[in-house]
This record gives structure tokens, C-alpha cells and sequence, in this order.
């Protein structure tokens, strides 16, 4: 049997190559940093797949491992899939790489994976919009012996039964986590500059506190956008108290809609994608341009506060929130999964059936009651659009040649919040509570964040009431009249998302996500 690596991806982080292992990151194990041929020693002396998953287990940090053992090949991605690695079994050979590039012919024609993408913006599980292509999950090892695939878990996004505290506990707790956190990402960085994505809310601003805790002065934030927008006034306001340099990249309708044409922009929408992930558009033309503007040092590491929100409570279901649980469908949580997570687009013709099937072999079984229904639908998030949409933000980093950094995945902090009561949850109270207290009104940056609907929600609920094909050629209308007037949102997305659709037939998309899977697909793989 042919074994091939391809592990050519080297932007922004590097590969590490020794004899029998391969390893990208950086992981902190038993308090301890490990990166490069340190990261190699720890799984020097692994006999069995148990080894290597008692050694997973334990890796606080963003990474992957390739492991070339006398009779097997161990495939180890870290708890979000940070560095993607794929792999192509055939009868006479074995192919490992890091980055998708494969003939458009090669695409599936229909079916779950491709439907999965329009709606969702990924693929499920380990499937890949290629065939005989399949990716590595989040947690997981993939164990490559005989010309046989054996997948092992060795780490599960679901929640935990709760630990009663009182608030007092639970902000003392909380804020001893947070230093810790705060030590190993500024361990890490190792004086390098420190470039933070500010907008006005509370997951930048809640790791920015943190380094000035820590004493990190070498800091740089950035934010974007038009001059109306709330992020660009809240993140002014919070860097002019703490005395920490900001730069405003404005957006404009024409940035925008010059990028279909950009030949950069196709490139980086190439690199991201892997056949698998919805590339991440709203950071690149303020990366290009901090660039462009020399402001960041050759080995500058973004700090983005990825999905603290989601640990605080932010995807706990409306219905709940609004206390109308005879809403919600305790007993079938694949559906609810399916209309929440599923719903860029709209209409008939999508396999849903085959996507609720698929979502069933992921999550746990659940026992109707509210408390399941949040942990399924918070795996399924945190597997699936977290770690392949989201955190797949971060190629966009890797493109322009920077390293980054998640604190806010930081296992002490999630393995703590993944054990608070679900009712502390609701709203993110005391996810908001605590930074508000603890954080924001110490340095007096208490800035309240603007709370509304998603403009998403806002299509969710008119989809109850109005006729699908009617409420999709309303906002195909909606955006034209934008356009003609010039106006948009306050980064302008109406503008490009108008421009995806501009000559098209589609009717049916609900975001500029929904838009931008249809063109990626047009434009990459001509479907």
C-alpha cells in the first residue's frame, strides 16, 4: 500500500517534520508549553491508539498531529478542528494532506453534502463535497492500519451535569480561569504584537482586559466598518480609555462588490474553502489593508474572541428565553437542529430527510427534556459551525501569513462553563454579569452591548407567516431598493450580498452566507 503525505500548507503556522511525525500548533500539556519538536517528544514513546488518545486528552491547545508508527498512521486533530487534514483511502493508496485541490469534476453531483453546504455553509461530519474524500472531526484520531479507517473520539463537546454555586462562587471561579487563560495565551505570544478584532461586544473586549491584566502593553486592535456603526463607536470609545491604539478600516458598497472580480479575493476564497467550509469574507479586505498600511509586525498573532459567547449561553433556544417551551420540539431534536442551524436558505428540493438522518449520528440520544435539547444542539454547533465555519474565520489570518490564538477555547474555561447551570445561561447572564462586574467597569470600559434580532431571526420568523417563493422575492426586492438608495448595514454586507445576486435566479437565499455558497460553488467548481 502507497502512502502519500501532502502537508504543504504552511501559512501562517508551520509544519513540523521529523522522521516519523508531522505537527502544526502549539499545545500547552500539565502546565507546560509544547510547539515545534517539543510538541514531537510527547507522543515519542505511544505504543497503542490509547496512548495517543490518553496524551489528546490532556493537550490544551490548537493543533495537528500526523503520526507514522511502525504499522499504523495516527491522523489527531485538537478539539476544533483549528488545522483541517484530510484523507483519501484507494485500493493501492493512501493520501494524507492538508489542503483540498482536486479537479471541480470530482464534486459530488447531489445529495446531503452539497444540500448540507447551501443551507449550512459545511459539510457533516466527515464528508467532504469530494468524493472518496473525508476529513478529520474535532476530537478526533483517525487510526490508518491494514488499509483500514478507525475513527476514536477522545473528547465530546456536551455539556456536563451542573455544579450548584452561588454567584459569588461562580465570579470567583471564573475570574481565577481567566487569569490562568490569560498567563498561557500571554506565555505563548512571547512578546509578539498582539493584534485584537474589536467590535462592540463583549468577547474581544473580555480578552483585550485580560492582557492589560497580565501587563501585555504590545498590543494592537483594529475594527471595521461604516462611520454609523455601533461597533466602530463602541470600540473607539473602549480604546481611547485604555489607551491602546486603534485602527478603523472603513467598508464601503464598492470595496465590496470590486472584490467578485479581485483576483486575490478568488485565491483566498480557494485556500479557505477545502471543499468542506464556507470561507469567512468579512475580515478580508481589513486584513489587506492593516497590511497594506504597515501597522503589523512580520510576526503579529490575532487574538479574535471566537465564540465565548456561544460557552455564556447565546445559542440557548429563543423559545426558552421568551418562555414559550411548548414551542419547541423536545422530542425530535434533530428537526430543531435542522431549522436552526440549516436555514440559509429556503424552499423546496434540499434533502432534509438525508441532513436530519446525518445530524442523528452525531449528537447523543436525547431524553426530552430542555437541558438535552441544549447540549445537542450546542455539540452540533460547537462540531459543525463553530469549528468548520467559525473557526475556519481563522484561514483568513493564515492567508496574509499570521499566526492566532483562541483563549476564549482555552480547555479550563470551557470544561468549567460546560458545568454551570443551564437558568445562569439564559440570556448570557452570567457570562455578561461577570465581564461587567468583574472586567469591563474595572478599567471603565462598561459599555453595554446593542442587543436586537439577527437580522436572520427577523427572515426566521417571517418564514412562519409568509409563502416561501413570496418572502424570497420580497428580499431579492429588499436588497435592489438598498442598492438604488445606497444604503446598507453598517458594514455593508447588503451591497456584496446584492452583488452575488445580481443576474441570478435564486430566490431563495435568507443571508449573505446563503448568497456566498451559492456564488463559491458557481465560481470554484463550477456547479
Amino acid at each position: 500500500m502507497d502512502l502519500q503525505f501532502d502537508l504543504s500548507c504552511s501559512d501562517g503556522f508551520s509544519w513540523y517534520e521529523s522522521s516519523n511525525f508531522s505537527v502544526k500548533g502549539y499545545a500547552f500539556y500539565r502546565g507546560k508549553l509544547y510547539q515545534h519538536e517539543f510538541l514531537v517528544e510527547l507522543f515519542n514513546k505511544i505504543e497503542s491508539i490509547e496512548d495517543v488518545k490518553s496524551i489528546a486528552m490532556e493537550l490544551n491547545g490548537f493543533f495537528s498531529v500526523v503520526i507514522r508508527a511502525q504499522d499504523s498512521v495516527y491522523l489527531i486533530s485538537d478539539k476544533l478542528r483549528s488545522f483541517p487534514l484530510f484523507y483519501t483511502l484507494s485500493k493501492d493508496k493512501i493520501i494524507i494532506k492538508d489542503k483540498v485541490k482536486i479537479s471541480p469534476k470530482h464534486i459530488v453531483e447531489k445529495g446531503v453534502e452539497l444540500d448540507s453546504f447551501r443551507l449550512s455553509g459545511f459539510t457533516i461530519g466527515s464528508k467532504t463535497l469530494l468524493k472518496n474524500i473525508e476529513q478529520v472531526e474535532p476530537c478526533q484520531i483517525i487510526e490508518i492500519k491494514n488499509a483500514k479507517v478507525s475513527k476514536h473520539k477522545y473528547f465530546s463537546h456536551s455539556r456536563s451535569t451542573p455544579i450548584e454555586r452561588d454567584e459569588g462562587d461562580e465570579f470567583e471561579n471564573l475570574l481565577n480561569i481567566s487569569n490562568n487563560v490569560a498567563r498561557r495565551l500571554a506565555k505563548s505570544l512571547a512578546g509578539k504584537l498582539a493584534v485584537i478584532p474589536l467590535s462592540g461586544g463583549y468577547d474581544s473586549r473580555y480578552i483585550l482586559c485580560m492582557l492589560l491584566e497580565m501587563g501585555v502593553r504590545n498590543i494592537l486592535c483594529y475594527t471595521y466598518g461604516n462611520d454609523n456603526s455601533f461597533e466602530v463607536k463602541t470600540a473607539r470609545s473602549v480604546c481611547n480609555k485604555l489607551g491602546v491604539q486603534l485602527v478603523v478600516i472603513k467598508y464601503s458598497p464598492e470595496k465590496w462588490v470590486n472584490l467578485l472580480d479581485d483576483h486575490e479575493f478568488t485565491n483566498y476564497i480557494d485556500f479557505s474553502f477545502n471543499y468542506s467550509s464556507l470561507p469567512h469574507i468579512q475580515d478580508f479586505i481589513a486584513l489587506r489593508e492593516l497590511k497594506s498600511l504597515g501597522v503589523l509586525s512580520e510576526n503579529s498573532v490575532f487574538i479574535p474572541g471566537f465564540c465565548g459567547d456561544l460557552l455564556g449561553g447565546s445559542y440557548i433556544p429563543k423559545e426558552v428565553i421568551d418562555n414559550k417551551v411548548e414551542y419547541l420540539s423536545l422530542n425530535d431534536e434533530e428537526e430543531y437542529i435542522l431549522n436552526k442551524q440549516f436555514s440559509n436558505v429556503s424552499g423546496g428540493g434540499f434533502d432534509l430527510v438525508g441532513i436530519k438522518s446525518e445530524i442523528s449520528k452525531v449528537i447523543k440520544r436525547g431524553n426530552g427534556t430542555l437541558n438535552s435539547l441544549i447540549s445537542n444542539n450546542e455539540l452540533f454547533l460547537t462540531e459543525h459551525k463553530c469549528s468548520k465555519f467559525v473557526v475556519n474565520s481563522l484561514r483568513v489570518y493564515e492567508y496574509f501569513g499570521y499566526e492566532w490564538r483562541m483563549p476564549l477555547w482555552d480547555d479550563e474555561l470551557i470544561s468549567y462553563w460546560y458545568r454551570v447551570d443551564n437558568k445562569k445561561r439564559i440570556r448570557s447572564e452570567l457570562y455578561n454579569s461577570f465581564l461587567l462586574d468583574m472586567y469591563f467597569a474595572k478599567y471603565g470600559v462598561d459599555i453595554k452591548k446593542k442587543v436586537g434580532l439577527p437580522s436572520n431571526q427577523y427572515v426566521l420568523k417571517l418564514r412562519r407567516v409568509i409563502p416561501n417563493k413570496l418572502l424570497a422575492f420580497l428580499r431579492v426586492k429588499y436588497l435592489y431598493i438598498y442598492k438604488k438608495l445606497g444604503k446598507g448595514d453598517v458594514n455593508d454586507f447588503n451591497s456584496f450580498e446584492s452583488a452575488l445576486l445580481d443576474g441570478s435566479l435564486i430566490y431563495k437565499v435568507n443571508n449573505v452566507n446563503g448568497a456566498l455558497a451559492f456564488w463559491v460553488l458557481k465560481k470554484v467548481t463550477c456547479k
